[in-house]
């Protein structure tokens, strides 16, 4: 029988490229467990952070909304004052602007307008907005 075995030195030379192998997939799993525990913190804290902003909007009886631009939908939450529940309305700019009292109605086409053509990088509005229950 014609025992072949391969050189000391490449057997070295694969042990070594293994242990570095070894090492450096201990290192990646390392660093993606503290990704990982870091992401989760912060989806806690942004969890815990959005609860208080829901509590404290409940209590002032402050409304808010979100516009999506891509679908031109405005999401307007507000918070029930006997029972706590989130309300959301989704709706166009236009229905929304119906929906806007008389009196405020210039104002809020003048900052929609100034947001929209580029001239104000937000919109802070503050209107009557009609509801189920009459004006908000």
């Amino acid at each position: 029988m014609n025992d072949i075995s391969p050189p000391a030195a490449s057997v070295a030379s694969l042990t070594r490229r293994l242990e570095r192998e070894k090492a450096a997939r201990k290192q990646a799993e390392t660093l993606l467990t503290e990704k990982s525990r870091a992401l989760y913190d912060a989806l806690t804290t942004s969890r815990s952070d959005q609860e208080k902003l829901e509590l404290a909007l409940w209590a002032s009886q402050e409304n808010y909304f979100e516009w999506h631009a891509e679908e031109d939908a405005f999401i307007i939450r507000s918070f029930g004052l006997r029972h706590k529940q989130l309300r959301e309305v989704k709706q166009n700019a236009i229905a929304l602007m119906r929906r806007v009292h008389a009196d405020d109605l210039p104002q809020a086409q003048l900052s929609w307008s100034m947001a929209v053509n580029g001239e104000s990088d937000d919109i802070e509005l503050i209107c009557r907005i009609r509801g189920v229950g009459g004006y908000q």
